[in-house]
């Protein structure tokens, strides 16, 4: 199974103490536009969403930009948060 690296974007407004961007590993723009920047934490994206009860994240996932980047390393793994971008205030 071949993986590869996405860039997701908000496309809205970003405020403090939310993620604007990640770079993510994942087989599919599809699957990619599920992973929460913050997923590191163990919570679900879901649960990172204003909607689950989070404010860091939009709460619809077809709102993100994804942009293909390229291939994925050797050894990474698909739902892997390369790197994220967090506005903290």
């Amino acid at each position: 199974m071949r993986l590869y690296l996405w860039k997701i974007e908000r496309t809205d407004t970003v405020d403090y103490d939310e993620y604007s961007a990640a770079v993510v590993v994942a087989k599919t723009e599809a699957e990619a536009r599920m992973i929460h920047p913050g997923n590191h934490d163990g919570y679900s994206w879901y649960e990172m969403t204003e909607e689950g009860g989070g404010t860091s994240w939009p709460r619809k996932p077809e709102e993100l930009k994804v942009t293909k980047l390229g291939t994925a390393a050797p050894g990474l793994t698909a739902g892997t948060v390369v790197v994220a971008s967090f506005r903290a205030g």
